[in-house]
């Protein structure tokens, strides 16, 4: 697929909110030896659950970052800024009260 879709800082947000509870949740198997449920984060078009998600590394020339999720081949785009932005919204998530 050559289309690339330009995602959100509140999708951004969204992807490492995702992440970070995969994350507990495989720390949390391997104390329990418990069977893992959670999966990687579903595409942002068409919600497929992908096996992996392939981040390009960002550059020095503000270019944007490339998230290319292989079981659909869905690409989005995201630049410095909008991940910044993202961060920051998963980080006051992260910190406000549940």
């Amino acid at each position: 697929m050559s289309q690339h879709t330009t995602l959100t800082a509140e999708q951004i947000a969204d992807f490492h909110d995702e992440l970070e509870e995969q994350q507990d949740d495989i720390l949390a198997a391997g104390q329990n030896r418990r069977k893992l449920t959670r999966t990687l984060p579903r595409c942002f078009t068409c919600a497929s659950t992908p096996i992996e998600i392939v981040i390009s590394a960002p550059d020095a020339d503000g270019e944007p970052v490339k998230l290319v999720f292989d079981r659909c081949g869905h690409t989005f785009l995201a630049t410095p800024d909008v991940m910044a932005a993202g961060l920051r919204i998963h980080n006051t998530r992260r910190q406000s009260p549940q």
